[in-house]
């Protein structure tokens, strides 16, 4: 089974806006000269990113213990508790907005609430890209490959599935804000590492420890099992890859720090 986890990266993301024009906008001859668009360069909206994108693979490993921290271990508590689990991390075609931006210009109002915005396809000039956000009455708005919200936008060609780039720009407020991609990351549950070491206490003069390592699945149910010994008076121990300062060890606990995984 696979549990799924949210997060966000500093990626780029499209989105949906709401916008707000007054009805008369298009209507007006002066606002169809500004929009003329005979004679502008045309351009097409490339498709969108794909929905994931696999980034890779990661081990989350879950411990007992917290580094340089003074613990207490009685007998038959566990010393070391290890689990090591595999995530796969991948990135969205979904893009966060963590505050409230307005687009305008002298003739429109484009209000950004904060949320999550679909990326609605892609736009390359220059040799630049940028993501290209749900079009609002035939305005795109854009983000650069950081997410930044861009002062230019594309205007659609009436009659057509074309768009062109319109030439005024936009204030943004707040200045250079910034849209974050988002990645989903899938955590197994069953651990592919699965082992203890507890405390055993002391024996022939001989500070005693007993090793389960468990088969992935049964929660120690199953697997190897053996037993570990060191000098009474050690100061510093290894346990399976752990280095360890012993403070005290005697016939019913252990008292230790882990220095290091």
């Amino acid at each position: 089974m696979i549990k799924s986890v949210f997060a966000f990266a500093v990626l780029p993301v499209m989105l949906s806006a709401c916008v707000f024009f007054p009805d008369s906008w298009f209507n007006d001859a002066a606002n169809e000269k500004l929009f003329d668009t005979s004679s502008a360069r045309s351009y097409t909206i490339l498709p969108p990113p794909p929905a994931t994108t696999f980034l890779g693979t990661e081990t989350v490993w879950q411990r007992n213990y917290i580094l340089n921290k003074r613990m207490i271990a009685h007998i038959g508590d566990p010393v070391l508790r290890v689990q090591g689990f595999t995530k796969q991390t991948y990135v969205t075609g979904r893009m966060i907005l963590n505050e409230p931006v307005e687009f305008k210009t002298d003739l429109e109002y484009i209000k950004l609430p904060a949320r999550e915005y679909q990326i609605y396809g892609m736009f390359e000039m220059n040799g630049d890209s940028f993501f290209v956000l749900p079009p609002q009455n035939n305005i795109y708005m854009l983000a650069d490959m950081s997410g930044v919200i861009q002062p230019r936008f594309l205007y659609r060609i009436r009659n057509s599935e074309k768009v062109t780039l319109f030439r005024d720009k936009a204030k943004i407020t707040p200045k250079s804000v910034r849209l974050k991609r988002i990645t989903e990351s899938f955590e197994n549950k069953t651990p592919f590492v699965d082992y203890e070491v507890l405390y055993d206490g002391i024996k022939n003069n001989q500070m005693t420890f007993f090793f389960k390592r468990a088969v992935p699945g049964t929660n120690g149910e199953q697997g190897s099992f053996e037993s570990l010994a060191y000098p009474k008076d050690s100061t510093m121990i290894s346990l399976q890859g752990a280095m360890l300062r012993i403070i005290r060890a005697d016939k019913e606990k252990l008292e230790f720090i882990v220095l290091k995984n």
